[in-house]
């Protein structure tokens, strides 16, 4: 009769997951030894920098040191060379062995001056050499370092980005699976709705029929002895006699009477226009 249905569908379910592939970014080692390799000479030429904008350092003393036994020597041997020189001609010592010992000291001093201004001087230019080829070597380690940061990057980059394509992937996929058991669900629902109506239709129809067949046979029994049929079908018009019609009440409250076939009929007033008045 078109109630029974299949069985409630269940859900379907289904495992969206898998292993997304990420990327592991390694540095080259060759990269990271020419890294350190650069490094280790910034550093070198840094503290060799260093070295030559002390003045106290040991590199200059070490120049002040050979500069004084330098001008020392040329002293002492000034001073031989001057005293034998004096006795050769026959003047031994006194005022003017004194006066030229004292110029030799004078020009020994201005030369350590000198000296000592050249070689400032030079730890300053050679300074600034260390600094450029230490900014140099930390500048190429500097950037090896920044290509290793940007490659580390877009490799977290790309990481991300697979990640949120999966999660995205997972959400997409269950909700889709949820929708589709929701559709599968109404449409079962919807079969049983229309199984009970069709029931219900069917039952409406069959006790229509009977109902119908029952105030058939009912009405046709009340016009039989309407018109007279005793046993069966109505007589002609011409034919049907007063006394065959039934007999009126018309002692109604409401003004008009209702035979027993419950018909309202009409009141006569003798007072009125037209000699007939309605309910």
């Amino acid at each position: 009769m078109g109630y029974f249905t299949p069985s409630k569908p269940k859900n379907i379910s289904h495992d969206f997951t898998f292993d997304v592939d990420y990327t592991d970014y390694e540095p080259d080692k060759g990269l990271l030894s020419n890294i350190e390799s650069q490094t280790g000479l910034g550093d070198k030429f840094s503290s060799a920098y260093d070295n030559m904008m002390d003045p106290s350092s040991p590199w200059y003393q070490q120049m002040y040191g050979d500069l004084r036994r330098n001008i020392g020597d040329s002293y002492a041997d000034m001073t031989t060379n001057m005293n034998t020189s004096l006795a050769q001609r026959g003047i031994a010592g006194g005022g003017l062995s004194s006066l030229l010992g004292a110029s030799n000291i004078n020009r020994a001093g201005e030369q350590i001056r000198k000296g000592q201004t050249d070689i400032l001087n030079t730890g300053l230019g050679r300074a600034s050499q260390f600094g450029q080829m230490a900014s140099g070597a930390y500048g190429q380690a500097g950037g090896l370092l920044g290509s290793i940061d940007t490659k580390r990057l877009q490799t977290d980059m790309s990481n991300a980005s697979q990640s949120n394509a999966y999660n995205q992937y997972l959400n997409t996929s269950r909700f889709n699976l949820k929708a589709l058991n929701k559709q599968r669900q109404d449409a079962w629902e919807n079969q049983r709705s229309n199984a009970r109506l069709g029931l219900l239709n069917t039952a409406l129809t069959i006790g229509g029929g009977l109902l119908g067949g029952g105030l058939g046979a009912a009405a046709g029994k009340g016009l039989a002895s309407l018109f007279g049929g005793a046993g069966g079908g109505a007589q002609p018009t011409s034919s049907l006699a007063m006394s065959n019609f039934p007999e009126y009440d018309l002692t109604g409250s409401l003004g008009y009477g209702q035979n027993n076939f419950n018909f309202n009929i009409p009141t006569f007033d003798p007072s009125g226009n037209s000699g007939v008045t309605y309910p």
